[in-house]
């Protein structure tokens, strides 16, 4: 088995167990919810097809749903967010376009592409997930509220597991 293959299904494991056994309870002042496993979707490699990517959106989001009970917010949430990745990846390019080495994480591209990407993907999956979860306009300033607060408090802990669990490699920029 390739070892690239075998790290990316240990990273999408790993991301699933720490959101549902210990990350689904973090909430900050009942307004911020963290969902560190959107990471598994950010952080895909970008030769993944638009399709594999969402049949992984689909199934991340499925298990995420089981645990929490849910009946598909995760699931379309997910998938909204892999349809949409190409495009921000497209849009997030750097000047000359993408080598074939770069891969969408903090320490091969960098913290503000990093940030400026994940920023995009993060914050559309919170605005799908919580609208979706509200089914109406009632409270819908709170739920803005709920939306970017969830959007830092995920993009924190995503930005310290990248230092934390992923090895430095030389930038060739």
């Amino acid at each position: 088995m390739n070892n690239n293959l075998l790290g990316q299904i240990l990273s999408i494991i790993t991301y699933i167990f720490l959101q549902v056994f210990f990350l689904r309870n973090l909430v900050l002042f009942d307004i911020s919810f963290c969902f560190i496993y959107i990471s598994i979707l950010l952080l895909l490699e970008k030769e993944w097809s638009a399709i594999s990517t969402m049949l992984l959106g689909f199934f991340v989001g499925f298990v995420i749903d089981i645990f929490y009970g849910t009946i598909g917010i995760h699931t379309s949430a997910c998938v909204f967010v892999a349809y949409m990745r190409q495009y921000v990846l497209d849009w997030t390019a750097p000047g000359g376009g993408y080598e074939t080495w770069m891969q969408p994480r903090l320490n091969i591209m960098g913290f503000s592409w990093f940030a400026t990407y994940a920023s995009l993907l993060v914050l559309l999956h919170h605005t799908w997930l919580f609208l979706l979860e509200n089914a109406s306009f009632h409270l819908l300033g709170f739920t803005f509220i709920k939306i970017l607060a969830s959007t830092l408090l995920t993009l924190t802990l995503s930005v310290i597991f990248q230092y934390a669990f992923y090895t430095k490699k030389a930038s060739r920029f």
